[in-house]
């Protein structure tokens, strides 16, 4: 009695908080930068994988995509550490974080930060190859253009973040690689 009474105690708390064995998103993120995460951004939760509407899960699995949408793994500054490129979702607003962390020498560096207005669901970040990238769409005004960049040529991955279904803003996704030791963005088309 008292083992079955233990066991359905152990699978009520898997089920109320799930943990990195049972999460692909969560198991994605190191438990040292999860602490940096939890200290530097209280307003902010790590994604799930249940975070994505079932429909969205499907589609992931049928097209063979990166399996959690929420965060992306590479190495970005090409010294052999693998970084991580998160989107947070808020406590209690409808907006997300993304945030880019770049694993150097063991300790995480969380050196790019966006708010964007929109739900977890409707968000994506993916790994990119390296490559060069042409700017697709210019800024929202003549001003924001002088700002833009045309391309980039990147020796080393990089990442795509956005919305799901339809753009984040006006067409475009946004692609962001650390170069000289900065992040650049570009905007792309998906």
């Amino acid at each position: 009695m008292l083992t079955a009474l233990a066991a359905a105690a152990a699978l009520a708390a898997s089920l109320a908080a799930p943990s990195a064995a049972n999460d692909i998103c969560l198991a994605m993120v190191p438990p040292r930068l999860a602490a940096v995460i939890a200290r530097e951004h209280p307003d902010y939760v790590l994604p799930q994988l249940l975070d994505a509407h079932a429909d969205r899960l499907m589609n992931i699995a049928s097209k063979g995509d990166w399996p959690c949408p929420f965060v992306a793994i590479a190495d970005v500054d090409g010294d052999g550490n693998l970084d991580r490129a998160l989107l947070l979702k808020h406590r209690s607003e409808p907006s997300i974080k993304l945030i880019a962390a770049r694993n150097v020498d063991g300790q995480w560096r969380i050196d790019l930060e966006k708010i964007w207005p929109i739900a977890l669901n409707d968000a994506v970040v993916e790994p990119l190859e390296a490559g060069l990238y042409e700017q697709t769409r210019a800024g929202k005004n003549d001003a924001a253009k002088l700002d833009d960049l045309n391309s980039i040529q990147s020796d080393f991955a990089g990442f795509l973040a956005g919305q799901v279904d339809g753009p984040l803003d006006k067409g475009a996704r946004a692609a962001f690689f650390f170069q000289n030791m900065a992040w650049q963005q570009i905007w792309v088309e998906d």
